[in-house]
């Protein structure tokens, strides 16, 4: 449920000027709208991992000598990366988990070669790839992260003096 109306805002100065109220803006690659809606950032997501899906056409999808575990792996290392970059902080809807999976699922086609007019249904696709629809991947993708956060947590309590932070964020983790 979004708020009806946005509070009222007190001018803010920055080096003796005000700073301009602004109803959306980019930071650290994500997109934030006043209104705590996701449905900008959402799209931003697809139309960048649309981008990079295309790159990947000619120069990867399309050869013949490539075998589909590879052209899978690169999909999961860039495509699925850019599209669901800082996704841990989400709060997702049906409607966004629908557009995700819709985009996900048009570039594993794309990916295997299958055409719509095949008439190939979409768990059969995801089968072939080896993979899971995007609720499934968000889902193991919050809870990795979560995981990883809680293990932080308990390590800075267990180990209070401890001069470093949580020894699992110096490493790097790999959900599959």
């Amino acid at each position: 449920m979004q708020p009806s109306t946005l509070p009222e805002v007190s001018n803010i100065n920055f080096g003796g000027a005000p700073l301009q109220f602004v109803d959306k803006f980019c930071y650290l690659g994500s997109s934030i709208s006043s209104d705590g809606s996701l449905d900008g950032e959402i799209s931003q997501r697809i139309a960048k991992a649309s981008a990079a899906c295309g790159q990947l056409r000619n120069r990867l999808w399309n050869e013949d000598g490539v075998h589909l575990r590879t052209r899978i792996d690169v999909y999961r290392a860039v495509v699925l990366s850019i599209l669901l970059y800082s996704c841990e902080t989400w709060t997702i809807y049906r409607r966004h988990i629908h557009s995700l999976d819709k985009f996900h699922l048009r570039c594993l086609r794309q990916i295997t070669g299958i055409k719509w007019q095949d008439k190939i249904p979409n768990t059969e696709v995801l089968e072939r790839c080896k993979m899971t629809g995007m609720e499934a991947f968000l889902r193991q993708h919050s809870f990795a992260g979560l995981a990883i956060w809680f293990a932080c947590l308990i390590h800075d309590f267990l180990r209070p003096s401890s001069t470093a932070s949580c020894p699992l964020a110096a490493e790097s983790v790999v959900v599959q």
